[in-house]
Parts: C-alpha cells; structure tokens; sequence
C-alpha cells in the first residue's frame, strides 16, 4: 500500500508522535509512507521520507495546490489526516482527486462543533477515534457509531536507559533523593496544574518526603510556575521544562499522575506503565481504559485535589501496593504497544481498499 499522511502540527506533542510511530512502522513493514509536515516543525526531523508543506489556514489555496501536486506525484491508496486543522485541506483534495480513500483520527475528548456544515461529518471520512470516549462523543454528535473506527495509540517500549544520564537529572532535579511524583505533559488548560499543584500542597501539609516534578512546557508554563509560588510546597515544585529524554526522566518517578479535565487517551500514561509507574489520574476522557482503579493506580473525579492527595499519600505510604501497582502497570501496557498500533491500521487500510 502507498500511504500520504497530512500532519500540520510544528511541535513534538502526542498526535504528532503517534504519526510518527504509524508513518515509521508502515515503513518497517513494507509500504511506501510519505508524510507531509511543516518545513519546520519537529516531524521533519525526526522522519524519514517527508514532503515538507508549510500550513497557514485550512482554506490557504497554496497549501491544497501543494497538497493536490504531492498526491499527484505520490499516488497514494490512502491519504491519512493526523490533526484537525489537515483535515480541511484533505477533504477539497479528496473532492478534487477521488483516487484515494481519505482516513482521519481524532484524538481529542471534544465533542463535535454543532453547526450545519461541520467537516467530521463529510461523506468522504473514514473516521478512526483513539478511544472508547472519543468514539462515544463523536457518536452523540450525530455520526453513526458503527461508521466509526477504534484504534487505541500506541508507544514504543522505553530504550535502554542512559544510565549517566539518568543520575545527572536525579542529581539536578531530586539532589536529597525524596520520593518523586511527576508528569509528563503540555502546560496548557485541559491539563489542569493548578488542580495537581493543590493536591501536591495538600499532601506537603502532613508529609515532608516528596517532590512534585512537571515535565513539559506549554502556553500556561509561566502562569502555572507564578501559581506554584503561591503555595506553601513551591520549594517542593521542581519545573523542569521541555525535555525529549522522556526515559531517564519516568526514572526518576516513584509516582506518576496526570489531572487532565479532558483527555483522548493519553500516551503519557502509557509510557509510564511501560517504564513500571502505578499512575494517580483523573476520569477524564479515555483514562479510564488505561488506569484501572485499585491495580494500575488510583482513578479521582475531576478537579478532585483532595481525593488526589489521598492517593499520593496512600501509594506512598504502600510501597508493596505502589510496586504491585507498577507490575500491574507493566503488563497492562503489553496491550498499548505502537506495533499493535501499525498492524491494526494496516487492517483498518486493507478493509477500506476492498
């Protein structure tokens, strides 16, 4: 099969790692993947085989003509559109060139904008969701629910740890080796940090042996960082920032936990499992068919701190739970591999080209 993928996003997030993993792991397999990315954007680095396209907007004719050329000269069977804002562009190509069949995955929790002309209800979509949640959101939008693909993300297993590396961070980040709770992710407003920074000052009230490590940047980092000075457990509060050596860092975790208030599934958490973390998460979005409550970790309601500082404390205070938790985790995460990812797609591809 020849596959195109359309992914407009510059940063190195969940979608656009996901991309990565199919695009890689088609390659591996035998089939011609092309991916169409910005020019500069993190996905030209990291791939192999790109068409750089710089985006605009979904209605920019420069980008469709682009498009529209690189589909001529690829021929794919399948044109892949990995984001929202691709979709557009991909969907008056699919109109303008019928040879292909046109997949898109959506992989947030939102429901569907409700206007007449909505695009995730053209005729020309194979829509897959990455989650039981989403596929159920998108069905309440009207769309029928047997049209709509299931196919969970995946993640590659963690590489071999940099050893050296791993106790340079642990030096930098945890130097009186306290126990960590961490997380890794995009500081924006459906991550919702101001609800963890409450349940981590709640616990600080009656203990005085952790940290709380954020991994990520994001449009809210600074507005989160002047939040955490507030707090009584700002010294505790270690903001690394951005770093793309997500294995040495899971390593330093004992705990990990994410509060999202919306969530497609969150490959986060996958890599957690797969680096043996038991997670502390709330009931958002596709979270609950990755941590199950009581084996893997502790599932809280949303915007819940009080109930996510009484799981912090009690894993904290178990360490042979937090470990049966972390093996738990581990095999869970055997159902969650990126190659499980590939081949269902493949299947997903072969079904459409029938």
């Amino acid at each position: 099969m020849r596959i195109l993928h359309v992914d407009t996003g510059k940063e190195w997030r969940g979608g656009q790692r996901q991309a990565f993993f199919l695009h890689q792991g088609l390659a591996e397999r035998g089939h011609d993947s092309l991916m169409v990315c910005p020019q500069d954007g993190e996905l030209v680095k990291r791939a192999k085989n790109t068409a750089p396209l710089n985006f605009r907007s979904e209605a920019d004719p420069v980008y469709i003509f682009r498009l529209l050329k690189i589909i001529k000269q690829f021929k794919p069977d399948i044109v892949h559109s990995h984001d929202s804002h691709s979709l557009t562009p991909c969907i008056v190509a699919s109109w303008l060139n019928s040879s292909f069949r046109l997949v898109h995955t959506r992989r947030v929790d939102f429901p569907l904008k409700k206007k007449l002309f909505n695009k995730y209800r053209s005729s020309r979509i194979n829509l897959v969701a990455i989650s039981k949640a989403i596929r159920e959101t998108i069905a309440s939008s009207g769309i029928d629910k047997p049209k709509i693909g299931l196919i969970y993300s995946g993640s590659d297993k963690p590489k071999k740890l940099n050893a050296e590396l791993a106790s340079e961070f642990a030096k930098r980040y945890n130097p009186h080796g306290k126990k960590v709770i961490g997380t890794v992710a995009n500081i924006s407003e459906h991550k919702d940090y101001p609800t963890l920074l409450k349940a981590f000052d709640r616990l600080c009230e009656t203990r005085n042996d952790a940290i709380l490590l954020p991994v990520g940047d994001g449009p809210m980092f600074q507005e989160i960082k002047d939040f955490a000075n507030t707090l009584k457990c700002r010294e505790k509060v270690v903001f690394t920032g951005f770093s793309p050596h997500i294995t040495e860092m899971l390593s330093l975790m004992d705990i990990f936990t994410m509060t999202s208030t919306k969530e497609g599934l969150c490959t986060s958490i996958i890599d957690a499992m797969n680096s043996s973390l038991p997670t502390v998460a709330t009931r958002a979005g596709g979270i609950p068919e990755l941590v199950e409550d009581g084996e893997t970790g502790f599932l809280c309601d949303i915007a819940d701190d009080k109930a996510l500082s009484e799981a912090y404390a009690k894993l904290l205070e178990d360490e042979p739970l937090r470990m049966k938790m972390a093996e738990n985790a581990l095999k869970k995460a055997y159902g969650f591999s990126a190659e499980k990812m590939v081949f269902s797609y493949i299947d997903y591809y072969t079904e459409l080209l029938k």
